[in-house]
């Protein structure tokens, strides 16, 4: 309203005031709208940043209550929004952490922000190592807390492994017998090991940082012979070997150690106490002399060959001989170039080590310079020669032996082919030889005979009298008395037997040679059942006898016949059994004893020898009844079992003319050198 009472000047004057005023809130409200526009588009920057925070963040009260969170929380602790929003802050601390909430919230309290390391739980039970920051803010005008919780599981894995490996190199180096110290540019300990502080009688903390002169040996100045020194100087490492500190011999080495712009920043210096080893070196050199020494003169033929090509190295005195070539045709070349091996026995011994590392009593066919061969038992093991792998290996010549075993072979075929069982048994009746004859004759397999016992084949009656037998032999070395033995068929059958002692392996046992009698039984038998009768019509008749007395000497004098013939007989196949062992075993026996056996094989071979010649010495005239000779005697045995003039000149050794000669000698001796009679037949029916 107008007031009447003012003057135009004041109106004036507050018209204008008026309209200042009114620019002013115009302007404020252009302010006011700009700022709330800033304050949402900080809004909108904030909850971006929120949002895509790759932390999870987290707004609770200050008793706990969750607020607010970002997308990255649900993520991380695999909770919904709803499930977070109904808990409170020390609900995803792990239950071990729980218990210092507590004490950080007073401490954040306190200084309005707080970092700290803590453990998170995920709702599957997992764990989170996590770095939090929080820090008091004001949210929807209330006291709140903002906490930024960093996931740092990578972080610890990587602190864990630096640290494991920090303490790795300090226990590696603390393990170490040598004297181990890292220096820096001014000769000053930084680190030392355990092994230095035990030598010096020090701690570490005594000498780290002190000059390690002054510190270690009780000098002002470094070592006229410090390998530090010269690896400073040069920037290379530098070693020396010290024959003078402490009575001992020292090995000084300086490493340089430089940083990433490649400048020296220290030296690690290593001492190692040598004087052990040096003594070993000196010993290993005595020792190599050694064997050098024995290995050139050792009788066995050596060789040390390269494992890869087979080239020889070194071979010792009696492979020269074996092979019958100089050093320098071998040395240099391989086993297979000087036709030692073939390649494919080399392969095998190859196999050999590759499945066993070595390679033990390998039985191989070699060839010495001349083309000859010979048979070789192989062992070789892996050597080490200047850092190199070799291999030695012993070659025994088994020729000799090989031969020897042909022949024994030749003799236990010989025995097997024979018509008398021969046995070898122990005192318990445990068998431990026995001919094919043997097996024959009880209708048994090798195998089934040897699993019995002689007292299993003996009859109760031979049983009883077992006992006795054994007695009168080792009493008096030797018997002969008749047995009944089983077949495997149940049936018994007679035998007679010859027994000796002697020893098989070290060990006393009973060598038997036995003949089946069951035909002379038989005729025995019936000249029992002829003299039985005959006493019965002695008995029914004694009154006619003087009227039946030229009767009666007839029939005595068929009977005596008989008898006779009976006897001539026993007397035949008694010759046919020596006859049989003087031809069959006794000459091989005695071409075995000229070859080249070990004592062992020659002692065995004189008691069979030894054994043979006394069961056959009491028929010895009938086997020279027709004067032959021994060669003789040995070629028609040949003759009788069927060879011919080559194969007994073979066997024998001998030119076949020389075969013929002996064979026309037979024929006169025989009187059938003008008939047509075949040699063999004739020899055969000798029996």
């Amino acid at each position: 309203m107008h007031d009447p009472s003012r003057t135009n000047r004041e109106l004036l004057e507050e018209n204008s005031a008026l309209k200042k005023r009114i620019q002013e809130l115009e302007k404020s409200e252009v302010k006011r709208k700009m700022a709330e526009e800033a304050v949402r588009e900080s809004e909108n920057k904030y909850r971006l940043l929120f949002d895509s925070a790759g932390d999870a963040i987290f707004i609770h009260g200050e008793e706990g209550q969750i607020q607010a969170f970002n997308p990255r929380a649900t993520e991380r602790y695999g909770y919904t929004h709803e499930e977070l929003m109904s808990m409170k802050a020390n609900q995803v601390d792990s239950p071990d952490e729980g218990q210092h909430v507590a004490k950080r919230i007073a401490i954040l309290m306190e200084r309005g922000q707080y970092k700290f390391e803590t453990v998170h739980q995920c709702k599957d039970g997992s764990l989170i190592p996590t770095e939090v920051s929080a820090r008091r803010i004001a949210w929807d005008a209330e006291p709140a807390i903002m906490s930024i919780c960093r996931d740092i599981s990578n972080r610890k894995r990587v602190e864990d492994a630096l640290l494991n490996e920090e303490r790795e190199k300090a226990a590696i180096l603390d393990a170490m017998s040598e004297i181990v110290i890292y220096l820096d540019t001014d000769m000053r300990i930084v680190w030392s090991n355990r092994a230095t502080n035990q030598h010096f009688n020090v701690t570490p903390e005594q000498v780290k940082g002190r000059h390690c002169y002054e510190a270690l040996h009780k000098l002002n100045r470094h070592c006229k012979i410090c390998p530090v020194v010269k690896a400073f100087e040069t920037g290379e490492p530098h070693i020396i070997d010290d024959h003078s500190s402490y009575g001992k011999r020292w090995m000084l080495c300086a490493y340089p150690v430089r940083n990433e712009n490649g400048e020296v920043i220290g030296v690690v210096e290593i001492v190692t106490d040598i004087s052990a080893r040096k003594e070993e070196e000196e010993y290993l050199k005595q020792s190599e002399k050694k064997f050098a020494t024995a290995f050139l003169k050792n009788s066995v033929p050596a060789a040390i060959t390269t494992v890869k090509e087979g080239k020889y190295i070194e071979v010792s005195e009696a492979f020269l001989k074996l092979m019958g070539m100089e050093r320098n045709e071998i040395i240099g070349n391989t086993s297979t170039g000087i036709g030692f091996i073939t390649p494919e026995q080399r392969q095998i011994v190859l196999n050999e080590f590759s499945q066993n590392g070595f390679v033990e009593n390998l039985e191989l066919q070699i060839r010495t310079k001349g083309g000859g061969r010979r048979y070789g038992l192989f062992n070789s093991v892996m050597i080490s020669i200047a850092g190199e792998n070799h291999l030695l290996t012993l070659v025994t010549d088994i020729t000799e032996f090989k031969r020897a075993e042909e022949n024994i072979r030749i003799l236990a075929h010989l025995s097997d082919i024979s018509p008398l069982s021969i046995t070898v048994h122990d005192l318990d009746g445990k068998f431990l030889y026995a001919n094919k004859r043997t097996f024959d004759l009880h209708g048994y397999t090798k195998d089934e005979f040897f699993a019995r016992n002689l007292h299993e084949i003996d009859t109760p009656s031979s049983v009883a009298q077992g006992d006795a037998h054994i007695k009168e032999i080792l009493e008096t070395g030797e018997a002969a008395f008749e047995v009944e033995h089983y077949r495997k068929d149940g049936t018994c059958f007679p035998l007679e037997v010859f027994v000796k002692a002697t020893e098989w392996g070290g060990t006393k046992v009973l060598l038997s040679v036995a003949s089946d009698i069951t035909n002379r039984k038989q005729v025995e038998e019936e000249l029992a059942r002829y003299r039985g009768k005959l006493e019965q019509l002695v008995a029914e008749r004694t009154r006619d006898l003087e009227d039946k007395t030229k009767a009666l000497e007839e029939v005595n004098i068929a009977l005596k016949v008989l008898l006779q013939h009976r006897e001539e007989d026993r007397k035949e196949l008694e010759d046919r059994f020596v006859m049989n062992i003087k031809n069959l075993i006794i000459p091989f026996a005695e071409k075995i004893k000229n070859t080249r056996l070990d004592e062992r094989q020659l002692a065995y071979l004189s008691i069979i020898e030894s054994h043979l010649n006394d069961i056959t010495s009491s028929m010895i005239k009938k086997m020279h009844q027709f004067n032959f000779t021994p060669t003789e005697i040995e070629i028609a045995s040949l003759i009788r079992e069927g060879k011919a003039t080559k194969e007994i000149a073979k066997i024998m050794g001998i030119a076949t003319s020389s075969i013929d000669t002996h064979r026309n000698n037979i024929r006169k001796k025989l009187g059938i050198s003008k008939e047509n009679v075949n040699l063999r037949s004739r020899l055969e029916h000798l029996d």
